[in-house]
């Protein structure tokens, strides 16, 4: 049998990121310009009171502040670019709207609603270790660099119009691109890599000239997406409703870097939904005809590993989320922690190993169904590439792919049973008419697939 396997990415796994970059700061980027390509959640206290809906009841009531409700209503959609020079960070945000009031005794209220919140948001973090570690992290890794630009505005699905409007901003003011986030924040890091103009032509995104793109080292915050180890990147234009996918093998990152405590406050919905990308990056890459014995390795490992951990996080998140936890003793209390801890490095394992598989064989038909699923209905895409895996299992055409998916047909489909989550198209807002759109215009994806489409079309159809 002849075949080739090629993945140029280093892998450094369950590793402190913060020490991995004091490395590369200390020798490879010494001199460097550094573009940090991240999200708020890793940015909170570039701003008072910037914090996560999810860190506590306290955190609830700080947004619905005046300070917070203005912030969050001049702000949610802007960009925001901190420039850290010689480690020193400049906040563009609360100094600005205090010394420009004109209302001395409202400058004077909302600064000290801003230091008492600034104590509540601290206590919050104080409590939660891994929730202080990825809201501080953003600022720790900039005072690694001596030249450093923090871009935090990120949004899920990113906007080839915004990317191509901020790269124009960033040009020429950076060497080397660090992205800290999740499949969002890594695939906006490829296009800001990229030396080119990158421009749609004709229902692609075309890389204009010889592609070149400067040394990009991702470190991933969710265990899904496994864009730190693949050439892609997924960029969206919702005016013309077109998802195109950016390729080139220079958009491998240098290094990928594996930090599992930034997996630790996941929300429940975001760990399943990221880890069903990977499921479906792994049974994809199976039933697919760029497939090799290597890839094939690889998605295997991945689904074992999901299929023994996702189950067991989901019941441990369930159960703490229906605790008053208070209650647990210290002992218990640090069990759990480690227990958590342990799943969420299998996860991340898995798709790792998942993400190795696909960079060879690229999604199928699952992830082309996707698409018009995200674009149209919003919903997330992990939920939106895998939720038709347990309908697609059984129309599988090749004898090869049949015979190794064979012993996880049930056992997957038992998961999603388990995680309560529905393969009726119905329940992600399709009807006949929008799964007969769907399948008439799916892109090349589809093609990989070794699957019976219209057998596929056919099932989704009759459970309406």
């Amino acid at each position: 049998m002849s075949f080739s396997y090629y993945n140029p990415v280093q892998i450094h796994f369950d590793v402190d990121i913060l020490e991995s970059l004091q490395n590369l700061a200390e020798n490879e980027l010494s001199s460097k310009r550094i573009l940090l390509v991240t999200s708020k959640s890793f940015n909170k206290h570039s701003a008072c009171g910037t914090i996560s809906a999810e860190s506590s009841k306290i955190a609830q009531s700080l947004t619905s502040s005046k300070l917070n409700r203005d912030f969050f209503d001049n702000h949610q959609t802007s960009t925001t670019i901190l420039e850290c020079q010689d480690s020193n960070t400049i906040s563009l945000i609360q100094d600005a709207r205090i010394a420009d009031s004109n209302n001395t005794e409202s400058a004077n209220q909302d600064s000290n609603a801003c230091h008492t919140e600034r104590e509540l948001v601290s206590q919050i973090l104080d409590s939660n270790p891994a929730e202080s570690k990825r809201a501080n992290l953003a600022q720790n890794i900039a005072k690694i660099f001596s030249n450093i630009i923090i871009y935090d505005s990120v949004n899920p699905n990113p906007q080839l119009e915004s990317l191509q409007s901020i790269k124009v901003e960033l040009k020429g003011r950076y060497d080397v691109v660090i992205a800290l986030g999740g499949g969002s924040v890594l695939d906006s890091a490829k296009f800001f890599a990229l030396h080119n103009e990158i421009v749609a032509n004709n229902g692609s995104l075309e890389i204009v000239g010889e592609a070149k793109a400067m040394p990009l080292f991702a470190c991933p915050s969710t265990a899904g997406t496994g864009s730190e180890l693949t050439q892609w990147a997924t960029i969206w234009d919702s005016k013309a409703n077109v998802k195109y996918s950016l390729s080139h093998k220079c958009l491998y990152p240098q290094i990928a870097f594996y930090d599992i405590s930034l997996l630790l406050s996941l929300p429940l919905s975001l760990s399943i939904h990221t880890t069903l990308d990977s499921l479906s990056h792994a049974v994809e890459s199976i039933w697919n005809k760029n497939a090799n014995p290597i890839s094939t390795q690889y998605a295997k490992a991945a689904i074992e590993l999901i299929l023994e951990n996702l189950p067991l996080l989901y019941e441990m998140l369930t159960s703490l989320d229906s605790k008053d936890c208070t209650l647990n003793t210290a002992d218990s209390r640090k069990s759990t922690q480690e227990t958590t801890q342990n799943l969420r490095r299998n996860l991340a394992l898995a798709c790792m190993h998942a993400a190795l598989s696909f960079s060879n064989t690229q999604t199928a038909l699952a992830h082309a169904i996707s698409y018009p699923i995200t674009m149209r209905f919003g919903v997330p895409h992990g939920l939106a590439c895998s939720f038709t895996l347990p309908i697609l299992l059984d129309c599988i055409s090749d004898k090869n792919a049949d015979f190794i998916l064979r012993p996880y047909k049930q056992r997957i489909k038992n998961l999603f049973k388990t995680l309560h989550i529905s393969s009726n198209p119905r329940d992600y807002g399709l009807d006949s008419t929008m799964i007969e759109d769907i399948f008439n215009s799916l892109n090349a994806r589809a093609k990989n697939g070794l699957l019976d489409v219209a057998k596929a079309k056919k099932r989704m159809l009759s459970l309406l």
